[in-house]
């Protein structure tokens, strides 16, 4: 098991079919597949349903989602740490999400304003996610779009 696995199985849980997911993270619709696929034979257990309407987890991949969740959110916080206690001393994190994919280029010209000396975790949830984790303190900022409810005359 490694964090990409990890990173795939959330991001599929989040878009929900295979190819939008590969889309998303810029790799191939059988490699998503094939690595899922790896974690749920180590697991020993189906994580996605399949099938020609997308795909979903499972009873169990439900239940074992927020501890995926967690042992990235760990694998980010020992990075912070190894960082802050390692020579470089001048590095930050900075997590924000957004619900909307044309955002992803103007935040990667933004990390370059840090030199370096940042890290930008990106993520894109639905807005019901991004309020629930930025009130729990677990997103520095986040990127909504409102919609305006116009009613004509």
């Amino acid at each position: 098991m490694n964090y990409e696995q990890l990173l795939y199985v959330t991001e599929l849980a989040n878009h929900q079919t295979l190819q939008e997911t590969a889309d998303f993270l810029h790799i191939s619709k059988s490699g998503l597949s094939q690595s899922i696929s790896q974690l749920e034979s180590e697991l020993d257990i189906q994580l996605f349903k399949r099938s020609h309407q997308g795909t979903v987890l499972t009873s169990k991949g439900q239940e074992l989602l927020p501890y995926i969740k967690n042992m990235m959110s760990a694998n980010m916080n020992l990075i912070q740490q190894a960082g802050r206690l390692g020579k470089i001393q001048n590095i930050h994190t900075i997590k924000l999400a957004y619900a909307n994919t044309f955002l992803k280029p103007m935040l990667t010209e933004f990390l370059k304003l840090y030199n370096g000396n940042a890290t930008l975790v990106i993520k894109r949830i639905s807005s019901s996610e991004i309020i629930e984790q930025v009130s729990h303190k677990e997103l520095d900022a986040a990127l909504l779009q409102l919609i305006a409810n116009i009613k004509s005359n």
